[in-house]
């Protein structure tokens, strides 16, 4: 709501369905750590805000400065240790 569009925009312009955003938003179904990633781009905040309504310092100081390349990496790696916890 705060970035004045529609549920048919956003879902458009990430490339996923109403529905999905739909469900997202109502808490039905979580976000894939790719969708997270789209969306904190698409919203300009922290993965960590949209998860939790809260940004966590440690985890912006840690991306400041990187290059596409360099975030794209550590996501990579984020992945992984997540998918292996």
């Amino acid at each position: 709501m705060k970035k004045g569009v529609t549920q048919e925009q956003m879902a458009n312009d990430l490339g996923v369905t109403v529905e999905t955003v739909s469900r997202i938003e109502r808490g039905v179904r979580g976000a894939s750590i790719d969708l997270m990633s789209i969306l904190s781009k698409y919203f300009d905040t922290t993965i960590d805000f949209l998860v939790n309504g809260k940004e966590n310092k440690e985890c912006n100081d840690l991306f400041q400065g990187l290059d596409e390349i360099k975030k794209a990496k550590v996501i990579a790696i984020m992945k992984c240790v997540i998918e292996n916890i």
